[in-house]
């Protein structure tokens, strides 16, 4: 290489913006709920609300605090067939609104299996079967243990998912 690449390279290394601390562990906590949902952990994705925390579904239905939230999980995926859908999820963007408190708004998608030939119908996608795609949008605080902790949860269809949404 040439000392011009050399130096261009150096440049753009240094000049590459670094995530903050607080952002990191923003992320890290959001990869630990994707890793819950693959594994079905209801455990660690409850422990993640806040005592006081409120979650709206993509379908409009409110449920407050961790005990509710909670419950609608582990009901709404326990079946069998509930649990072959899989979900992905991607952040879109973290925003530190002030030290201790964040905003994520994320991309989420849900896929049956190809081998399936109908939909899987459960309490959580019978007014929505087949595959879904949509956005949340998280804010989190830290406790006073200093972890972070989703204080609201609201989750919206994309517009792709428009038709099936009149169809109620």
């Amino acid at each position: 290489m040439t000392p011009h690449i050399v130096n261009l390279l150096f440049l753009l290394l240094v000049a590459a913006p670094q995530e903050s601390p607080e952002i990191a562990e923003v992320r890290h906590f959001m990869e630990v709920r994707s890793d819950a949902w693959e594994k079905w952990d209801f455990d660690a994705l409850g422990a993640q609300f806040a005592e006081d925390a409120e979650r709206w579904d993509a379908r409009g239905h409110v449920f407050e605090g961790r005990a509710d939230i909670d419950k609608h999980c582990r009901e709404a995926f326990k079946t069998e067939e509930s649990r072959q859908i899989r979900f992905q999820h991607k952040i879109d963007k973290i925003r530190i609104v002030t030290p201790g408190v964040a905003m994520v708004d994320a991309s989420w998608k849900t896929e049956l299996p190809s081998s399936k030939e109908k939909a899987v119908e459960t309490p959580a996608t019978q007014h929505a079967p087949g595959n879904r795609q949509g956005k949340s949008f998280l804010i989190l605080r830290k406790n006073a243990h200093s972890d972070w902790e989703i204080v609201s949860l609201r989750a919206s269809f994309t517009e792709s998912n428009k038709e099936d949404e009149d169809a109620d």
